[in-house]
């Protein structure tokens, strides 16, 4: 699916809390499933709830997620791990 240059709304919005686009620039201008809404506004409420946090609780977060994807979700991990092995030989684990 292939998405068309959008035009920003023309109110200034400077926080994550505003949607840069309109409803129907993004959605209903472009026949998108619900699943999509749902996804749009999911991380739009990450984004802003780690916009919320700060910088250093943003930042322990982050590695939290990452830790815990890296740990427990290990998707494609011996893929990337092979890859980069080839790709730099000099380099171990």
């Amino acid at each position: 699916m292939s998405f068309a240059v959008f035009v920003k709304r023309h109110s200034p919005c400077v926080s994550p809390f505003c949607l840069t686009y309109t409803l129907k620039e993004v959605f209903v201008s472009q026949k998108i499933k619900l699943r999509y809404y749902i996804e749009y506004f999911a991380l739009k409420s990450v984004i802003a709830f780690i916009y919320l946090l700060g910088q250093k609780k943003a930042l322990s977060f982050g590695n939290f997620v990452s830790s815990f994807v890296y740990y427990f979700l290990p998707f494609r991990k011996k893929h990337v791990i092979e890859s980069l092995s080839l790709s730099f030989p000099q380099k171990r684990k």
